[in-house]
């Protein structure tokens, strides 16, 4: 896998727990950063490729505009990281 967004924390109970995404188990550090690696990746939503954070971000922002209180960078359902961006 050449790019995505890693899921690194899931909400217990949150919509994105419901709907059967699992946060990272393991930690690590990459490039002197310390991260949580092992859970889903988000390649796509509904068709929609999803290569990077700004691309997620995009995709709730337009799909979902209601929903969102906040930037979906600052939401605390589920923290993402990039995982490598093309």
């Amino acid at each position: 896998m050449t790019y995505g967004v890693l899921l690194e924390q899931v909400t217990s109970g949150g919509p994105a727990d419901k709907a059967g995404l699992k946060a990272g188990t393991t930690q690590t550090t990459v490039d002197g950063n310390t991260i949580i690696v092992g859970g889903d990746i988000i390649t796509a939503i509904n068709g929609t490729r999803i290569v990077n954070s700004d691309d997620l971000s995009s995709y709730l922002e337009e799909n979902a505009p209601n929903r969102l209180t906040k930037a979906p960078e600052d939401l605390p359902e589920c923290r993402i990281i990039l995982l490598l961006e093309n």
